[in-house]
């Protein structure tokens, strides 16, 4: 009887675990720029292209990952995918070929994909009620961005003493450690088989949802914090653009997922704050501005940390899109709404990252060019908020209904 009861938390336990890699396997670039230029002989746009060839490969395996969670249950696809995980990750180490490297990086990228996916859809089976399924999902996501908070200097003090191989290797032993607790403790009664039939109508229903797609697009314009600057960019930028060194731009990008933290707890608990449209609204706006302010005026370092903080806390405004995908879908199709959502929220993965690396590059070979201007492409961020306010706030009603 104990056993049982505990076997929930342990699963909640687990899986937070595989998110804390999976963040890990994402930023872990952004503490290696230099290390990987140099390693390949590369320059920035191809670094931005190396990085994205990752998030490329987990948007792309959304869509299969969450017809097969509908379908068939998780923990054997989660298993399997996790040894390939570790296997391509031991072949990156000894890879020293850049296309060689594109390739395990796209590969990397779908088999990181599984345990985020199963986690919601495990997530969504056990509290079927949209506010019960906000207070487990932002308790997730601030337990796994709590354990990033310090793995990001964790991970900075390894790069800097020991070298980058020796970081990918650490990670390749925690997915180890992570898959094996998981054979014994990931719940197979909340992933039973979906016994629906495969309806492409009822898929083609979900993928031309507006509603999602604005959410979606929301959700990841205010996720660019992570998926364009703590993943890549932001160490680069604080370094070149504002003159702080390698230690405390770190320093930074851990100030930001503890403000993720301390935003999903509110979100979990204050339920005006998650049920209310002003948060979205009014949040995505306040967002815009201070990321503006953070990266258009020199502040001391200090007054950024706080800066920082806040646009992290409400960077979290990002997990109501997920809770309010959860209302709109019926259960039969929750693991596609749940992927397309997750699509739509890395965007800046895939389009923004290469994109800014590209723009370093052009503006390298211009007249005009200073190293305090070269990731000038990263201003791109508030934009996209701007951007997402404005069409959120034309879609109304029809979007943000709970």
């Amino acid at each position: 009887m104990f056993f049982k009861k505990i076997i929930p938390q342990i699963f909640l336990f687990v899986a937070v675990l595989f998110g804390s890699i999976q963040f890990m396997y994402q930023f872990s670039t952004g503490l290696i720029t230099y290390e990987l230029q140099i390693y390949f002989g590369i320059n920035t746009a191809s670094l931005g292209v190396l990085s994205s060839m990752f998030f490329i490969g987990l948007i792309l395996a959304q869509i299969p990952i969450g017809i097969l969670l509908d379908k068939f249950s998780a923990k054997k696809i989660l298993i399997y995918s996790q040894l390939l995980l570790v296997f391509l990750t031991l072949c990156f180490i000894l890879n020293s070929s850049f296309l060689v490297a594109l390739g395990l990086r796209f590969f990397m990228g779908i088999f990181c994909a599984v345990p985020f996916n199963a986690t919601l859809y495990s997530l969504n089976i056990k509290y079927k009620f949209s506010n019960s399924y906000l207070k487990a999902f932002s308790f997730f996501e601030a337990t796994t961005l709590l354990i990033t908070s310090f793995s990001v200097k964790f991970c900075s003090n390894i790069v800097s003493s020991n070298g980058w191989k020796t970081l990918f290797i650490i990670m390749a032993f925690l997915v180890i450690i992570t898959m094996t607790i998981s054979i014994f403790f990931w719940p197979t009664d909340t992933m039973k088989k979906n016994s629906a039939k495969f309806s492409i109508r009822n898929y083609k229903k979900i993928v031309l949802d507006s509603r999602i797609w604005v959410l979606g697009f929301f959700s990841g314009s205010m996720f660019n914090i992570v998926t364009v600057f703590c993943n890549l960019w932001g160490i680069e930028f604080l370094i070149k653009s504002k003159g702080y060194n390698y230690t405390s731009s770190a320093d930074i990008l851990s100030i930001i997922y503890l403000g993720l933290v301390f935003g999903c707890v509110l979100l979990g608990h204050i339920q005006f704050l998650s049920r209310s449209n002003k948060t979205i609204l009014y949040g995505s706006l306040l967002q815009f501005i201070l990321i503006s302010l953070a990266f258009f005026n020199h502040l001391s370092f200090i007054v950024n940390l706080g800066v920082y903080f806040i646009i992290g806390s409400i960077s979290s405004i990002y997990i109501l899109g997920f809770s309010r995908v959860n209302a709109y879908v019926n259960s039969t199709n929750k693991g596609l709404a749940i992927s397309l959502t997750n699509i739509l929220n890395m965007y800046g993965s895939v389009l923004m990252q290469p994109f800014i690396g590209f723009i370093g590059v052009q503006l390298a070979s211009q007249s005009c060019y200073s190293t305090s201007n070269s990731y000038i492409g990263i201003y791109l961020l508030p934009i996209m908020i701007l951007i997402s306010f404005i069409w959120m706030f034309l879609k109304g009603n029809h979007v943000l209904r709970e």
